[in-house]
């Protein structure tokens, strides 16, 4: 999960997410307002995600992302980052499906879509492109706080676009506070098996090499160093116990104190634990320390909540 708002989650899109994203695709509103993707099939679907979303992904770290209602996970439409060979600006692109629209979602994820770009990103310009006759996409832009700048024909197309614009403040945060962001991000991300195999070993990128890790979940605390802490988890999200395991943060408070920090994370997971679905959360609280290498996880403590 990359980030939550009131009412929704955005994440990644898998292979697992084909039929949804057929849904989305063949909406006659897609057709008429994006275009024909010829996506007909799952295995058209899955060719799709993996080679032109899921790409995007690992070749630029954003992209367009799934979007679910936090409450009972229900795909509602999808919502991100662009960034298009034919634009210098990194674009918003949105869409929903029929059965969701009319909720404030699309508003709702392109609000928190913004604030990814700024806070996240440190993008400092976002525009947006839509088909003149699209009046629902360019009431939604307006509110979002964009401005009509341009209306011309992209290269290689034949109907004419409205691009719309939108300048960010600067980010408050400072970059150590960006760097800690992506730090947390990144090792909430290792638990992830929904997709493909979780990448435990990114831990050591993340991690001091003195490292604890805390639980507070038992009747006493239970106190691990790094190799001890991946082994079990290693076991468990490969050996097919844990499956479509995912764990994100939902909100923090980071204090940097020079090269001291603290950030304390509500965090929640979700998967399938031996046949049985899994939900949960609980508190995490971080302890970094900066170093010539940068910031680093000194130590995690934890307790969960069922």
């Amino acid at each position: 999960m990359l980030f939550s708002t009131e009412r929704l989650l955005l994440r990644e899109f898998t292979p697992h997410d084909a039929n949804f994203l057929i849904e989305l695709v063949t909406d006659p509103d897609w057709i008429r307002f994006i275009g024909d993707t010829q996506v007909l099939t799952v295995d058209d679907a899955k060719t799709y995600i993996e080679r032109r979303l899921m790409a995007m992904y690992h070749r630029l770290g954003f992209g367009l992302w799934l979007v679910e209602r936090s409450t009972d996970q229900t795909p509602v439409g999808m919502c991100g980052l662009v960034k298009r060979d034919s634009l210098a600006d990194v674009d918003v692109g949105f869409a929903f499906a029929r059965a969701h629209r009319g909720h404030g979602y699309a508003l709702e994820a392109a609000q928190g879509t913004v604030k990814y770009a700024e806070h996240t990103l440190g993008l400092r310009r976002l525009v947006a492109i839509t088909s003149p006759d699209n009046e629902r996409s360019a009431r939604l832009l307006k509110t979002l706080g964009m401005t009509l700048e341009q209306r011309y024909v992209l290269p290689g197309e034949t109907r004419e676009t409205c691009r719309y614009a939108m300048a960010l403040p600067e980010r408050p945060e400072t970059d150590d506070s960006l760097e800690i962001d992506l730090l947390v991000r990144r090792f909430f991300a290792a638990f992830t098996n929904r997709g493909g195999p979780a990448p435990l070993a990114s831990l050591a990128e993340v991690c001091h090499p003195s490292v604890q890790l805390i639980s507070n979940t038992g009747v006493v605390p239970e106190v691990f160093g790094l190799a001890a802490f991946i082994a079990p988890r290693q076991a468990l999200l490969t050996d097919g116990r844990l499956t479509e395991f995912e764990e994100f943060e939902m909100e923090s408070e980071t204090a940097i104190h020079g090269r001291l920090a603290h950030r304390r994370s509500r965090y929640r997971k979700s998967g399938v634990l031996n046949g049985t679905p899994l939900e949960g959360g609980g508190n995490k609280v971080f302890q970094l320390v900066k170093s010539s290498a940068g910031w680093r996880i000194a130590s995690v403590a934890w307790e969960d909540f069922t």
